[in-house]
């Protein structure tokens, strides 16, 4: 598989930069985003961009992580929330189809469209903010493609961008400046370290399975929980955190309070066993 190229898009983002970074020297690679300095910089709401860059790399892999992920922001604008998390799969499937290349594409998702009471299945959507709901119409439209597989995730680690923090990160800096920090106690997710999600990605692409995945770490849990758990494991101090429910902030979008995944779907098909999200915590280095 060295050989044949993968193409990442939104490869200046965390997770994008992050899967360059870890691949780069492995496998042949071709990378795409809207201003930085990759092999192809352009806009892929721009159906001639996203021909082009199809036309000359002819990936055998194709791995969206463009997303606009700020739920607030997709809250004041739907239209450009559309544009980046349903258009930009739509343009990539027509393109794909266009040119008959079978080439796998790879399309992250998101956790965002859960709310249920226990680990949400692939068919169990409930969305509640203009995030979630844009991301899902993206989700429809990589399955009109056959050779598609989609990835409803969530994912933490180190960032190796400047300026830009995963949750982990923002935790990390809170916690050793010593302000008041506050994590929700009502709001639970099951997240992957980007170092297992980046493993499960190179997984897929070898053993290709094609439709919709929950990808996540087992037993999760809240955010204030998952908080305590990082600094448990870098011996940080809690003494000026507090919890606290997600309703006593005044958020412009609702969000979902359980975003739990049942990932026995993807356990199943690519017969693994995915790690509990303390044992992720404990993977950080």
């Amino acid at each position: 598989m060295e050989s044949k190229k993968i193409l990442i898009l939104g490869a200046s983002g965390l997770l994008g930069s992050f899967l360059v970074k870890n691949w780069k020297h492995n496998y042949s690679l071709a990378t795409q985003s809207f201003s930085s300095n990759c092999d192809f910089d352009g806009d892929l709401v721009d159906v001639s961009f996203v021909e082009k860059l199809i036309f000359e790399t002819k990936p055998y892999a194709v791995i969206n992580t463009v997303a606009l992920a700020n739920v607030d922001q997709c809250e004041e604008l739907p239209k450009e929330a559309f544009k980046q998390n349903a258009l930009i799969v739509k343009n990539l499937v027509q393109t794909l189809e266009k040119f008959k290349l079978k080439s796998h594409l790879i399309h992250i998702s998101t956790d965002q469209v859960y709310d249920s009471k226990f680990e949400s299945p692939e068919n169990d959507v409930i969305l509640c903010n203009y995030y979630a709901y844009s991301k899902y119409i993206g989700d429809i439209y990589a399955r009109e493609y056959e050779y598609s597989t989609v990835l409803r995730t969530n994912f933490f680690g180190f960032s190796g961008i400047p300026n830009r923090k995963s949750f982990s990160d923002w935790i990390i800096e809170k916690l050793k400046s010593g302000e008041d920090v506050s994590f929700f106690s009502d709001v639970f997710f099951s997240p992957l370290s980007m170092d297992t999600l980046a493993e499960m990605i190179l997984f897929i692409i070898k053993k290709p399975s094609y439709g919709v995945y929950n990808l996540g770490s087992r037993e999760g849990m809240s955010k204030a929980e998952f908080a305590q758990a990082i600094a448990n494991k870098f011996n940080l101090s809690m003494q000026n955190a507090k919890s606290i429910l997600s309703s006593s902030l005044n958020f412009k979008a609702r969000r979902p309070l359980n975003m739990k995944m049942d990932v026995s779907l993807f356990e199943k098909e690519f017969d693994i066993k995915l790690p509990t999200l303390l044992e992720e915590i404990r993977r950080l280095s």
